[in-house]
């Protein structure tokens, strides 16, 4: 496998002695993994659990003494690439005191973390819409917590002094949808890696919506 992204390395690891508690631990990652890998190939609707432990090099088992099924495994992968994801935004934002500049700060880590782990973005913005209302429920937590940064980044430019119009929670819902409506079809077409291009447009659109002039 040509990627070395941190959340598909489990698929790469070669045998090593574990403590007997490490080795759920790593049979997990590397379920994971093969997960994330195998929708990136096929779709999550063409994946088999079969897909999951041959990649994993695992026992069915093995499989079921820790997922329930193909979409708890799924779900979980969702999560593990979400959680990634944003912890690379916070990770690219956070030091940056001045709010207007955290926001481009904000969009340029949420891009380039798509455009450097398109399996991952994959699974978070495409294929999860294929995982029922289990999976809508997860992709709307996800997005509420990015309104939620959104909503602090608003708050802070208020607190700035900049002329911020009010916005309501379904403002900020509205406006996540739209962001991500904007990369998914980028990313369902196989163009993550153009989406660092989007930061410009996308911030001056945010700035908009809050009443900003760009």
């Amino acid at each position: 496998m040509a990627t070395t992204h941190p959340l598909l390395q489990p698929l790469r690891e070669g045998p090593a002695r574990l403590a007997p508690g490490d080795v759920a631990a790593a049979q997990r990652r590397r379920m994971l993994a093969a997960m994330v890998a195998a929708v990136a190939e096929k779709g999550y609707a063409a994946v088999s659990v079969t897909d999951v432990v041959s990649r994993a090099r695992v026992s069915r088992a093995t499989f079921y003494e820790q997922f329930t099924d193909r979409q708890d495994c799924f779900l979980a992968a969702f999560r593990a690439c979400a959680d990634h994801l944003a912890g690379a935004v916070a990770e690219g934002s956070d030091a940056e005191p001045d709010p207007r500049r955290r926001l481009r700060a904000t969009l340029d880590a949420y891009l380039r973390s798509l455009a450097a782990f398109p399996e991952g973005a994959r699974v978070c913005l495409v294929d999860i819409h294929a995982a029922g209302p289990a999976g809508a429920r997860a992709r709307r937590e996800v997005q509420r917590h990015f309104a939620g940064v959104l909503a602090r980044l608003h708050e802070d430019l208020a607190a700035a002094g900049h002329p911020v119009r009010p916005v309501t929670d379904l403002d900020l819902e509205l406006l996540v949808g739209a962001v991500s409506s904007a990369v998914t079809s980028r990313v369902a077409l196989g163009e993550a890696a153009a989406l660092p291009r989007l930061a410009g447009p996308l911030e001056r659109f945010v700035l908009t919506q809050f009443g900003l002039a760009a």
